[in-house]
């Protein structure tokens, strides 16, 4: 397949600078992390991640092919909310690590195609998140059990008021804290904003 062609910074997507920003404030990467990144494709935040931290054990997850090689990632092509994906991305993970809460930092950059429908479009990133966040409550390694290393979500959303309860009937529950996050990497007029959920905890 054709690779996409790359930026001055080598990045194969402008939304790289989006998870830079977010790292360089947020610390969200330590060497060691197991990270494991949602709707990777092109691949521009798995060379965010590499360039960041090159330390870390990247497992990448999308239904189209990476359009840049990311030298150490392992990939699995499919969709993730498929169970099969699903099987398969803890068999890596368990292939590696012993415990099956072994992964430190989850991140979705996913967004919906658009409709043109707010309404439609506005849920229907929701669902994404709401999806992200159920990889998180299966495999996110608790903060307590985290060995000094950073237990994190990063998700994409689109501001609205259902996304305000998901932020207080889940994540403010479920992480020590939870930041929302309007970059300057983003477009103005956009509505999209990220959530940065630091120090998971189980029920």
């Amino acid at each position: 397949m054709r690779k996409r062609q790359q930026d001055g910074s080598g990045y194969v997507s402008r939304s790289a600078y989006k998870l830079e920003e977010l790292v360089a404030k947020h610390r969200i990467l330590a060497r060691g992390s197991v990270v494991v990144d949602l709707g990777a494709a092109p691949g521009g935040w798995c060379q965010a991640v590499r360039r960041a931290q090159p330390g870390v054990c990247l497992f990448a997850v999308d239904r189209l092919p990476l359009q840049v090689d990311v030298p150490g990632t392992t990939f699995l092509q499919g969709d993730f909310t498929e169970p099969a994906i699903q099987q398969q991305l803890a068999a890596h993970l368990q292939g590696e690590h012993a415990e099956p809460r072994c992964v430190d930092v989850v991140l979705s950059d996913m967004m919906a195609n658009t409709s043109g429908n707010a309404v439609r479009d506005t849920q229907a990133s929701l669902d994404l998140c709401e999806a992200a966040y159920g990889l998180c409550a299966r495999m996110l390694r608790p903060a307590d059990a985290s060995g000094g290393r950073p237990s994190a979500f990063v998700c994409k959303y689109y501001m609205s008021p259902e996304a305000d309860e998901f932020r207080r009937e889940v994540l403010e529950r479920h992480f020590a804290k939870v930041r929302s996050e309007k970059l300057d990497a983003s477009r103005a007029r956009s509505r999209e904003q990220y959530w940065v959920c630091l120090g998971f905890r189980e029920d």
